[in-house]
């Protein structure tokens, strides 16, 4: 072996890790570009250089404390296999952590918006949501239809919008539901978008058969269940009523749930439990 070879495994060198940091790609992406550049190959457990791999610069090199990895120059850093263009699409998972939902109810938000339609337990890209950058793909193993969208969607007006239903961030007191229902609360509000993109028949103020003076804010007629939101905007002695409700429900027999709306991410938690116990399945 030559001087000039040793004088260049004294340059800096890169692991397959060492060079995702380097170029900003995750390291399944760095060995995936690697297998299909013909670079290296499994083995074992381990990866095994190839002979293009060694002429790319590629070496096994020995540590003490890792044992033995294989490492290239600098050079590859600008190797033209590398300039790959970036995914910078968003899963339904991703745009949920963004907006504070959960990815089922982004699904049905997209729906809602006239972008996605249910086909083959997965979700189907229509026109119109080729127009606000929806990809469609499909799992490769089970078949089921998915798609991912533009970051750009995320700054969509009617988006942002129709998110401030859910979320109740930013939104006013007199505002309206997702199916266009006028509502004073907020809170009542996110619930009844809540239902709607779920599939739940809900009714506001209504009064029980059995307690005809006793009116609540919700009502699930399919699983006979009535609820009242507590919130802020409830006076003292509002309050003080409700307080007296639980037992009263209990000693009549009617199936009564209160919610603390704060939180959607708590009602998408919490209904479809409640709803199971009544043996109703989202």
């Amino acid at each position: 072996m030559g001087n000039s070879t040793m004088d260049e495994r004294k340059e800096k060198t890169y692991s397959r890790s060492a060079l995702a940091d380097a170029l900003d790609l995750s390291l399944k992406e760095v060995t995936e570009i690697m297998i299909n550049a013909g670079w290296i190959l499994q083995d074992g457990d381990g990866w095994k250089l190839t002979a293009k791999g060694t002429f790319e610069g590629g070496y096994l090199k020995e540590s003490k404390k890792y044992g033995s990895y294989l490492v290239w120059p600098q050079a590859v850093l600008d190797h033209a296999v590398f300039k790959v263009e970036r995914d910078e699409s968003l899963s339904a998972s991703e745009i949920a952590k963004a907006v504070g939902l959960s990815p089922r109810l982004v699904n049905l938000l997209m729906q809602h918006c006239g972008w996605l339609k249910r086909a083959h337990k997965g979700w189907e890209l229509t026109a119109h949501g080729k127009t606000v950058g929806g990809i469609q793909h499909e799992n490769p193993k089970t078949g089921v239809p998915w798609v991912a969208w533009q970051p750009a969607l995320l700054a969509n007006d009617y988006f942002q919008a129709a998110c401030v239903c859910l979320t109740n961030e930013g939104a006013k007191e007199d505002t309206r539901s997702l199916n266009g229902i006028a509502v004073t609360r907020p809170q009542i509000g996110a619930f009844l978008s809540w239902c709607y993109l779920s599939g739940v028949v809900v009714a506001q103020q209504v009064a029980n058969s059995q307690r005809p003076s006793m009116v609540f804010d919700l009502y699930l007629p399919k699983v006979g269940l009535y609820l009242d939101m507590w919130d802020a905007s409830l006076t003292p002695q509002q309050l003080a009523e409700r307080l007296e409700r639980p037992k009263i429900c209990q000693t009549q027999g009617i199936d009564y749930l209160v919610l603390e709306a704060s939180n959607l991410n708590e009602i998408e938690q919490e209904m479809p439990r409640e709803l199971l116990k009544r043996d109703c399945e989202l």
